[in-house]
């Protein structure tokens, strides 16, 4: 942890070091208003410093600001404020952090092609703040646009590709969700089906015990869910 932390604090130097060099309306200012920014965000997620996500948001603001909608460094700074918005939000649970993180997330998805290798990175990362935002407003929200964003970015994630198993969690997650709050037992199923692919592929570890225990937790509920229905049936014949 602490060469963790003695690298990040480097990297961090050196990228505000850079930056001093690339004066205001140098054609390379928003790469480095960038660089340092998502150095910060690192050492914000090691040290959780609120000072450094602040400043980050605040350099890719301006990098923002600087480039144009058709430079690729536009979609770094629109990925990059969805990603310190939505840190922030996990650090203080403010609504209105997880709201801009998903108008950055939309902002940004808006501008990959179809098949742009980082799109489903970008429908990842918005389908996971809006399923924030269903358990934030689980009554009057609706989990199908994560389920949406899910399911084509594991259609971006085909068989072999190293993220797969990801796709397939975060899809089986949302369908949980969904089950959760319309009982329709063909989530279960789905998700079911969706836990058992990632655990083929899975290698031993954190990820793979979680995914163990969400299957777990999947067929519990499908059990239950029977259960309920056999004595609903039962209960009519009486």
């Amino acid at each position: 942890m602490e060469n963790d932390a003695s690298d990040l604090q480097e990297r961090v130097n050196l990228c505000r070091d850079a930056l001093d060099l690339l004066a205001p309306g140098h054609p390379e200012r928003a790469l480095g208003l960038n660089t340092l920014g998502m150095a910060l965000v690192d050492r914000y997620r090691l040290k959780q410093d609120a000072l450094d996500i602040e400043k980050a948001i605040e350099h890719f603001k301006e990098a923002l600001r600087l480039q144009r909608s058709e430079n690729p460094g536009y979609l770094t700074s629109l990925n990059a404020l969805g990603v310190a918005f939505f840190d922030r939000y996990r650090q203080i649970s403010k609504p209105s952090n997880l709201q801009k993180a998903i108008k950055y997330y939309q902002k940004a998805l808006k501008l990959y092609p179809i098949e742009h290798p980082e799109r489903a990175t970008s429908l990842s990362n918005l389908g996971n703040a809006l399923i924030d935002f269903y358990k934030l407003k689980y009554s009057t929200s609706d989990v199908r646009p994560a389920i949406k964003c899910f399911r084509e970015a594991l259609r971006l994630r085909p068989l072999g590709h190293p993220k797969r198993a990801r796709s397939l969690i975060d899809l089986c997650r949302a369908l949980q969700s969904r089950y959760r709050q319309n009982r329709d037992p063909s989530d279960l199923g789905e998700g079911i089906r969706l836990l058992g692919e990632a655990l083929e592929i899975l290698p031993p570890g954190d990820v793979y015990s979680k995914a163990c225990t969400r299957l777990a937790s999947l067929l519990q509920s499908l059990e239950d869910h029977a259960r309920q229905n056999r004595g609903s049936r039962t209960a009519g014949h009486c």
